[in-house]
């Protein structure tokens, strides 16, 4: 056996064994309560077709705090976490309790849900505002889980879908609870071998053509939204 062949079968047994397939990297940023890092964890693994790494919990980046609104730029948040890149991950997801904005329209600063760069590798989702609206705990884990998988499926590049009770449906924050938990046939068709299987009788149907949507009224005074945007 020549030397750089002992090195090869060396490097392959060190490999890690999520460097050969799919692998999110899951980012706590801040305090987080560990039960809801747990349920976006179960929630990635039960409808994407990848494995879950949990990375350590880290401080948000100094540079996305917006002192004029008291909360944290989303897009300055992804931009600190492309520029760590984690290798090998395929998709990062960042989850904080930390009330977060961004620029939606004219509006300089309005808060959102979560941000992905829609087709990208990169996506944060807070909390914040199910913590608030979440009568109970099963309530508020329902609604991280939905969050966590509408931002992943914009990172896979599907835009927001009109279909009632699509995952990827806008205003995912005010469909009750027990709907809008999976994806409309449409939306698996267009994300193909990365979703896993469920059973066809509970996926929403789609009626029309995925579009970007429309937060309600009372929530954005009719203001158009990006697909990224929650």
């Amino acid at each position: 056996m020549t030397r750089a062949l002992a090195l090869l079968m060396v490097l392959a047994c060190a490999t890690p064994a999520y460097a050969a397939e799919r692998w999110v990297s899951l980012q706590p940023l801040g305090e987080m309560d560990p039960a809801l890092v747990d349920a976006a964890s179960a929630a990635i693994s039960a409808r994407f077709a990848v494995r879950v790494r949990r990375e350590p919990a880290r401080a948000l980046p100094p540079e996305a705090w917006n002192p004029s609104r008291k909360r944290w730029r989303a897009e300055k948040i992804l931009e600190a976490i492309a520029r760590e890149h984690y290798e090998p991950a395929w998709k990062t997801v960042a989850i904080t309790a930390a009330e977060i904005g961004t620029t939606r329209g004219e509006v300089p600063d309005r808060r959102v849900d979560g941000l992905a760069e829609v087709g990208g590798a990169i996506c944060v989702i807070s909390t914040w505002s199910d913590e608030r609206l979440s009568e109970t705990s099963e309530v508020l884990h329902s609604r991280v889980e939905r969050l966590v998988v509408h931002e992943l499926g914009h990172v896979l590049g599907l835009a927001h879908c009109p279909s009632p009770g699509c995952v990827m449906r806008d205003g995912r924050s005010r469909v009750p609870p027990a709907q809008g938990s999976d994806f409309c046939d449409r939306c698996r068709r267009a994300a193909g071998p990365l979703l896993r299987e469920q059973a066809s009788g509970s996926r929403p149907q789609a009626p029309g053509q995925a579009v970007p949507g429309v937060r309600s009224p009372e929530a954005d005074a009719g203001s158009p939204k990006p697909a990224g945007h929650l």
